[in-house]
């Protein structure tokens, strides 16, 4: 087949592109910049792939398509013959590499088809669910884990979408690493492998506005805080979000709580004994870890919860984008006044940092201001989706999710501020099915509980506030 130097050229450019690791070090150019214009690589949906139903594709919600270029015609030429891409490698590529960029590929293109094949099987079951056909708890549950493995089938691919750009810069591996950044985007996920994606589609070219942003706050998320500068650098201030604006304020104090919370994570990972937790929920699985040496009371007092099976049933009540998930109150709104409270633990010698995924102990609110009760912490915890340095003034950071924070960013976004629309059908929010130990020491510290909030101050001196439902401070 006769391939045009168009076509060569670019799978030549995915040879030499910038490593990831030197992205930080490019120099800003306006060709750096992002744009709102579709790309021709993006001229044609991905196909073959759903997300988890609340999903749409939006390639080109930020502009119609440019006039036709001579790079779309490469597109084209690609698309018509979807090996050309790959014919074309292996015939510039060194030798080395040949095998191993053919067996990338053929990769991506079989998980392609199996992702295609599960999410026909998960809509299938939900259909027979709403029909009323197959509804039994049984059949709920049947449903969840078919969305789960869906889930997952989704990050692979994913991933074996990103191997194969490593080798070539193949049209639908490319589609599909831009249609999951968007669902990173919608869904909180900023990890690495959204950090890996999101740069290496900005080192091939990509310029689109939210490509830039998941992967600045990934970089922000991961303690990647000078590579997140230089990519914030690109954005002109009206494409920034409040998230944005904020994670680069306190990129200072980001920095330095990460350099501590390193340290004290390879601590951890060298005595592998922290005790941990598994949620259950209705949107997948989770596992914390629990800081028993920062906040030993905390801790303690959280597994006796867990072992009480006290969290069992409850609903993850706020789950504010950005920001946090909430959950633990009986009640479901966030109102409920704890039996018990404990002592406050953020003011100790050592504490952690307030970044994507830690726990946090929560308080009462003193409205009207963004202060808190002192140790009136109780039952409620927040899960955080992105690093908020303030926390640690007035609250007690106690664990961090180790695996499945993608199932916490899944979790139904829930607003008891937002302004509810006339008619609008309120959809019931995620819930905790089990909540179970998985690590536990044999012997807990004791529990530091107070008579009264606010310090074990009479009542008549420090009153108990009406509550709303609790919150953290505004980013």
């Amino acid at each position: 087949m006769k391939f045009s130097r168009q076509l060569v050229a670019l799978v030549a450019f995915a040879l030499l592109a910038t490593p990831l690791s030197e992205l930080a070090a490019q120099e800003e150019t306006p060709s750096n910049r992002p744009t709102t214009g579709v790309l021709p690589s993006q001229a044609t949906q991905a196909t073959g792939h759903d997300h988890d139903g609340e999903h749409t594709h939006s390639a080109s919600s930020d502009a119609g398509a440019d006039p036709l270029t001579e790079s779309d015609n490469v597109i084209k030429e690609a698309l018509q013959n979807p090996n050309a891409v790959l014919e074309a490698f292996l015939k510039i590529a060194p030798e080395e590499i040949r095998e191993d960029g053919r067996k990338a590929k053929e990769k991506f293109e079989s998980l392609r088809k199996d992702l295609a094949n599960e999410v026909a099987e998960m809509r299938a079951v939900y259909v027979r669910y709403v029909n009323e056909e197959a509804n039994s708890p049984e059949d709920a549950q049947q449903y969840r884990d078919q969305r789960n493995k869906v889930r997952r089938l989704m990050q692979e691919t994913y991933e074996a979408a990103m191997e194969v750009f490593l080798y070539m810069q193949d049209h639908l591996a490319g589609q599909y690493m831009m249609t999951m950044i968007q669902h990173f985007e919608k869904h909180d996920i900023y990890d690495q492998a959204a950090l890996e994606g999101a740069t290496s589609l900005i080192d091939k070219g990509v310029r689109h506005v939210y490509v830039f942003k998941v992967a600045a706050r990934s970089a922000m998320a991961t303690g990647r805080i000078e590579l997140a500068e230089r990519i914030y650098k690109s954005l002109e201030p009206d494409m920034m979000e409040d998230v944005d604006r904020s994670l680069i304020a306190q990129s200072e104090i980001i920095q330095k709580q990460w350099d501590d919370e390193l340290k004290l994570r390879e601590r951890d990972a060298e005595q592998d004994s922290l005790p941990q937790v598994k949620f259950t929920t209705t949107r997948g699985e989770f596992v914390v870890e629990l800081f028993i040496e920062e906040a030993p009371s905390t801790v303690a007092h959280f597994i006796g919860l867990v072992e009480d099976g006290f969290y069992d049933g409850l609903d993850f009540f706020q789950v504010i984008e950005h920001m946090l998930a909430l959950t633990g109150d009986p009640s479901g709104d966030g109102s409920t006044i704890p039996d018990q409270f404990i002592e406050d633990e953020h003011s100790r010698a050592v504490v952690r940092a307030p970044l994507r995924g830690s726990l946090v102990i929560a308080k009462m609110p003193i409205q009207g201001t963004t202060d808190f009760v002192p140790n009136s912490a109780g039952t409620q915890f927040a899960i955080l989706m992105m690093p908020i340095p303030t926390v640690t003034r007035q609250q007690t950071i106690f664990g961090r999710v180790i695996k499945g924070m993608d199932v916490v960013g899944h979790l139904r976004k829930v607003d008891p501020h937002k302004k509810k629309e006339k008619n609008e059908i309120v959809v019931p929010p995620d819930r905790i099915l089990k909540a179970e130990m998985v690590r536990r020491p044999e012997t807990l510290p004791a529990v530091q509980y107070v008579d009264q909030p606010g310090g074990g101050r009479p009542s008549s001196q420090q009153p108990i506030p009406d509550l709303p439902p609790v919150d953290l401070p505004s980013l």
